[in-house]
């Protein structure tokens, strides 16, 4: 079967949502992943494992380059099922006993296939990010040994350190291994499964032959600690080494690019026994760390607040610095503070450094770029928020079920506001949080929301605290040097080389030449669609939701045709009653105050939010006591009932 895939298609195909690539759904049979034209190895692997193999890997239809594009197309089967991430946790014994056999003999059979070079299956140079990111950078290799010299060629790469002179030395003390297939990316992200049987293994762009240990070491580059798949020790159906590296990772922490898991790999060597893990505190899943709690200063609780950082930040640098700066916890005794800290994740604007952040963000002049980036993040993060919702939901009674407070600075705010419009699972019940106050941040996906709106960019103006639409376009936002730096990202740094950083995730393809951002033209070829679009009355607003319920991974609010579009919305939209402030500081530097007026506008004139907006002379990126925090509890005490007391009546 050899399947061509027009651009026309792909304008039409939908982002699968749980891809880290660009692997679009054209139909429900079939996939297309877009990759580099030089690219196309991973199309290899899939022949070589369904010839060589029995493990479960989708069919492929077709590899090829368009020219008309510039890009690579890889066409194969759609594997329908659940991903192993997200079950993995609330697996029955059974269940997972009869997963971990199958995936034992799916290793074992891998990993008899034996090479005679290191490289990608078709004989072409590694495409392991581990290397470079530039694509045939080492490889292929005719022996270990220049596989080993190509390895401390890429820890060079970043720059002198005194980690990889000593790791250099334990790679060139090592001894030869087998050279078998290996797969690179053996992730519970990249195992598909229907109840008890495993019916897909994905993503083999990285496959290749490697030294018999790749497979362990990849494992360990970047896992979540906190999944069943290494916490409860089900990674160890790739046999006893696994565990062992395990331990000896937590102990050496990072060094470099490849450093820590060669040291592992030595330590196991030498002397395994030498090794304990240090007994650590347990985590929440997916790696977010215990939130900073601070409790109520007297025994009644009547309101909390949920506070969420910016990029770079944590809960104790954010959260102890806003609750002294006005005295918050003596100014609102009743109230119970909730500081989250966003989890670890490699940002790629940053060359792959880990951060805490809520989602990988490529950009912050422009938030919509790269928004495949964003996805993963946002719904982890989502799911994060709407649990530690749900927790303090249950400590309030009903009479106070809407004294939930969700409050987020910069990144904090866009992936709060984002989680917030989103909604719950069931998208009837009344969402218990009874305000939202966000500063200095975006909404996420505006423009595609603002499409789906049609809603226009207009000027918003304060009037008694609510905004109010106008005619005019957005102000340009003024720069200044302020030394805000919540987010933690210096992008005048001289060794921040965004330009650099672009460069090695373009594929230098202008906007005209690309499917992805062509617009319908007037002359285009008939829609077979249009039609049917034209008679859609779902209102605008439960559009909009859906999208972003959509990216969230939540089900898709229903229509009932017997409800008017006024009635189907007050109904199945009750979470987008929480009343909203957004503020920002007009000379902020990092953030455009603009991308602040443009969520206010989207949530007041597009989904019909009471939204109240300031904007604040002379505030960079970050937020002030005297004007805007006070704002603030204005703002509460009004929307939720909840009483300030004055600074002057509190004992200096």
């Amino acid at each position: 079967m050899d399947r061509r895939i027009s651009p026309s298609d792909l304008t039409r195909a939908r982002l699968v949502p749980d891809a880290t690539r660009n692997v679009f759904r054209v139909d429900k049979n079939t996939v297309v992943k877009v990759c580099d034209p030089n690219r196309l190895a991973e199309a290899e692997a899939l022949r070589f494992v369904r010839t060589n193999a029995s493990l479960p890997v989708p069919e492929l239809y077709s590899a090829y380059v368009d020219e008309s594009i510039g890009r690579g197309m890889i066409v194969m089967e759609y594997i329908e099922g659940e991903v192993l991430r997200d079950v993995i946790d609330d697996m029955g014994l059974e269940r997972r006993q009869k997963i971990i056999s199958q995936l034992q003999a799916y290793m074992s059979e891998v990993r008899s296939v034996k090479g005679d070079f290191t490289g990608s299956v078709d004989g072409s140079p590694c495409e392991d990010p581990v290397f470079c990111a530039d694509q045939g950078a080492f490889g292929p290799n005719k022996t270990e040994t220049e596989f080993n010299d190509g390895l401390i060629r890429a820890m060079e790469i970043p720059g002198e350190n005194p980690g990889v002179t000593h790791v250099s030395k334990l790679i060139r003390a090592m001894s030869y291994h087998e050279i078998v297939l290996t797969h690179a990316d053996f992730s519970p992200r990249n195992i598909i499964i229907r109840g008890d049987q495993i019916v897909g293994i994905l993503d083999w762009e990285m496959a290749g032959f490697y030294p018999a240990y790749w497979e362990y070491i990849k494992a360990l580059y970047h896992p979540n600690w906190q999944s069943r798949w290494i916490e409860d020790g089900l990674i160890s159906s790739a046999g006893y080494f696994y565990q062992v590296c395990f331990r000896s990772f937590k102990v050496t922490r990072y060094h470099g690019r490849v450093c820590i898991p060669f040291l592992v790999f030595f330590f196991h060597l030498c002397a395994p026994s030498q090794f304990q893990a240090p007994q650590e505190p347990k985590m929440p899943r997916k790696g977010y760390p215990a939130p900073l709690v601070v409790q109520p200063l007297g025994a009644e609780h009547t309101h909390t607040i949920i506070a969420l950082h910016g990029r770079g930040s944590n809960a104790e640098r954010f959260g102890l610095e806003l609750l002294a700066s006005a005295d918050l916890k003596t100014r609102l005794p009743t109230v119970k503070f909730v500081f989250p800290t966003a989890s670890k994740r490699r940002s790629t604007i940053l060359k792959k450094i880990p951060i805490n952040q809520w989602y990988d963000n490529y950009s912050l002049e422009n938030p919509g770029e790269r928004t495949d980036l964003q996805i993963d993040g946002l719904n982890e993060t989502a799911e994060f928020i709407r649990g530690l919702i749900d927790a303090e939901a249950q400590l309030l009674n009903d009479q106070k079920a809407k004294n939930i407070i969700l409050l987020g600075l910069s990144q904090g705010c866009a992936a709060a506001i984002f989680a917030l419009l989103g909604g719950w699972a069931d998208s009837s019940r009344e969402t218990p949080v009874g305000a939202f106050v966000g500063m200095s941040g975006w909404l996420p996906f505006e423009e595609e929301l603002r499409q789906i709106l049609q809603c226009d960019e207009k000027l918003v103006s304060v009037e008694d605290g609510h905004q109010k639409p106008q005619s005019r376009g957005l102000e340009q936002p003024v720069s200044d040097n302020s030394d805000d730096s919540d987010d933690g990202v210096d992008t005048d740094s001289d060794s921040f080389d965004e330009g650099a950083e672009a460069d090695v995730y373009s594929d230098g393809d202008s906007d005209e030449e690309d499917p992805f951002t062509q617009e319908t033209r007037q002359d285009d070829d008939f829609d077979p669609f249009e039609e049917e679009e034209e008679k859609d009355e779902t209102p605008l607003s439960i559009k909009a939701i859906n999208h972003i319920r959509d990216i969230l991974e939540l089900p898709l609010i229903a229509i009932d045709e017997q409800l008017s579009p006024e009635n189907q919305s007050s109904v199945e939209l009750s979470h987008i009653s929480t009343p909203v402030f957004v503020g920002h500081g007009a000379e902020d530097p990092k953030v455009s105050s603009a991308l602040g007026k443009g969520m206010s506008n989207l949530l007041s004139a597009g989904l019909g939010m009471n939204v109240t907006w300031r904007e604040y002379k002379g505030l960079g990126h970050w937020y002030r006591v005297e004007d805007e925090l006070e704002d603030i509890l204005t703002f509460l005490q009004r929307e939720v009932g909840l009483k300030a007391r004055p600074l002057s009546s509190i004992d200096k």
